[in-house]
């Protein structure tokens, strides 16, 4: 709690916690679950942004700390891991379903 001349105060509260990249891209994902209805698409490249930048080791432990099965976990990142081609005959990645990529596979 300090003050600036010509400021404001500020209160702030630091976590220490945030350090940790794992905890915080959890949290992220937490947030915005409940935020907003993420898509399939937005799920798979989160998931595999985060084994490819080393913060799981693999889809397994993604499974475990977002409490989805593994199953779901290997559709999110298939779904990211679509070639260009067929994303873009989509339009919009958003609106790839989860349950059809068995089929686009």
């Amino acid at each position: 709690n300090a003050e600036q001349p010509e400021g404001f105060k500020i209160n702030a509260v630091i976590d220490g916690s945030g350090a940790d990249a794992t905890l915080l891209a959890l949290r992220m994902y937490v947030e915005n679950a409940a935020r907003m209805d993420l898509s399939a698409y937005e799920l798979g490249q989160a998931f595999k942004r985060w084994i490819d930048d080393g913060l799981f080791q693999d889809q397994a432990a993604v499974a475990t700390a977002t409490n989805l099965s593994r199953g779901n976990v290997s559709k999110y990142i298939a779904i990211a891991s679509l070639p260009g081609p067929v994303i873009q005959a989509f339009g919009d990645p958003r609106t790839i379903s989860l349950r059809w990529i068995e089929q686009i596979s």
